[in-house]
């Protein structure tokens, strides 16, 4: 590992993984980083109808949909250099995640050591066996880099509140309900 990143972020730029069920695990890591960095700019990037599912928790201030074409990734990694995070969280264990967050110039990179991507981060967690530990608290091993911990009996809260959903969600429930 490199320097400690900033325990003061006031940028944290966060990949979501692309799949619903790997998003709803990341939940407590967004509840996570909102408590403990409650100042912060918190940004997500993900697939768009998972930023629209999970903004309702209002864990993250700005939610940038994960564009389809190489080119317009390339137009967002250039626009979040500008905007300068402090730190970028990146959860999915691709190597193309982490070379966006390597291009988006975070001062610090956390992600999981794998395919051959630690290079591009400056703080490669070494992720435990699939199965040892459940995901929500590996996503929650990435914070522990930002030196907040990572124990659901330490800062981090053992669980995020209830999943808020927008109110067209409920309606629309109810009426396939009906």
């Amino acid at each position: 590992m490199v320097a400690r990143p900033p325990a003061d972020a006031r940028r944290i730029l966060i990949r979501l993984p692309n799949w619903l069920g790997d998003a709803l695990m990341s939940r407590p890591l967004l509840h996570a980083l909102r408590a403990a960095f409650p100042a912060a700019e918190i940004r997500a990037i993900g697939p768009g109808p998972l930023l629209e599912l999970l903004a309702a928790e209002c864990a993250f201030d700005r939610g940038l949909p994960w564009p389809a074409s190489g080119g317009a990734r390339a137009a967002l990694a250039r626009a979040l250099a500008a905007w300068g995070p402090d730190v970028a969280l990146v959860l999915p264990p691709s190597f193309s995640s982490a070379w966006f967050a390597r291009r988006t110039r975070a001062q610090a990179r956390i992600g999981f050591a794998h395919e051959g991507r630690s290079l591009l981060l400056t703080h490669a967690v070494r992720r435990p066996a699939r199965g040892e530990r459940h995901q929500s608290l590996e996503y929650l091993d990435l914070a522990a880099a930002l030196g907040q911990g990572s124990s659901p009996s330490g800062p981090w809260p053992g669980r995020p509140p209830a999943m808020a959903l927008p109110p067209e969600a409920h309606a629309r429930a109810a009426e396939l309900i009906a």
